[in-house]
């Protein structure tokens, strides 16, 4: 394959282009679930260029994100609030959200800032917790996992993703809600705090990996999508 710096510059002008045009399109779609699904669906098509099509769609994908991501380095942080709530009869006691209770809403940094989650961690992994589970509630997994329920089931965890009147449009925050739900055949309603990962942000954070990946593939490959070869399995046999 040419690696003259001529030619890398002109398919990152042609992928540039490519990708105008997408988010042109996705910009004209008027449900916001769906233009998620397209963002994550590019970030996705790069990712897994990006692991060399051998990784797992998760991992490829967070990894990816952490790696060329430029705005948002609270990525790789541990989310104290669904944390806690997944692990709450044993956090209960020892921790609380109590820094989430003076206003509707909050960004994620204050609640990185004041919310502990590393020092959760650290309690539960000495009560002999599931690192990986624990692990789940990085805000990117966290970020993958609301990509996976858009795609397999086009629902979000909270309704917030469907509106356009977002607090901070480019920025995830929380937002308090009413959690109902059965325990032992029993119906209980309680308030709770969600994050929120406006469509904004994700166009945003697709827009900025794309383009320092774009970056560094003039820098360091021969063309931003060298391992899409005919050698892969999928050019055979369908799957990968």
């Amino acid at each position: 394959m040419c690696t003259d710096m001529v030619y890398r510059k002109k398919r990152d002008k042609e992928v540039r282009k490519y990708l105008r045009t997408r988010f042109e399109m996705i910009d004209t779609i008027d449900d916001t679930y769906f233009k998620a699904i397209c963002y994550f669906a590019i970030i996705e098509s790069f990712a897994q260029e990006f692991g060399n099509y051998e990784k797992t769609s998760t991992a490829a994908f967070c990894d990816f994100v952490l790696r060329f991501q430029s705005s948002y380095v609270f990525l790789d942080k541990l989310d104290p609030v669904t944390l806690f709530y997944d692990f709450e009869d044993d956090l209960k006691n020892d921790f609380d959200l109590q820094f989430l209770n003076d206003k509707e809403s909050y960004n994620v940094i204050h609640a990185i800032e004041h919310g502990h989650a590393d020092e959760m961690k650290k309690f539960l992994l000495r009560h002999g917790k599931d690192e990986k589970r624990i692990n789940k509630h990085q805000y990117v997994r966290l970020l993958y996992s609301l990509r996976s329920k858009l795609s397999h089931e086009l629902s979000s965890h909270n309704g917030m993703l469907s509106t356009n009147c977002h607090l901070l449009p480019n920025f995830p925050y929380y937002v308090s809600t009413t959690r109902s739900y059965c325990m032992d055949d029993i119906p209980k309603i309680d308030n709770v705090w969600e994050p929120v990962f406006p469509v904004g942000f994700i166009k945003k954070l697709t827009a900025e990996c794309i383009d320092e990946y774009l970056e560094f593939s003039i820098q360091n490959k021969n063309d931003p999508f060298e391992n899409d070869t005919f050698t892969r399995k999928s050019k055979i046999a369908w799957y990968d």
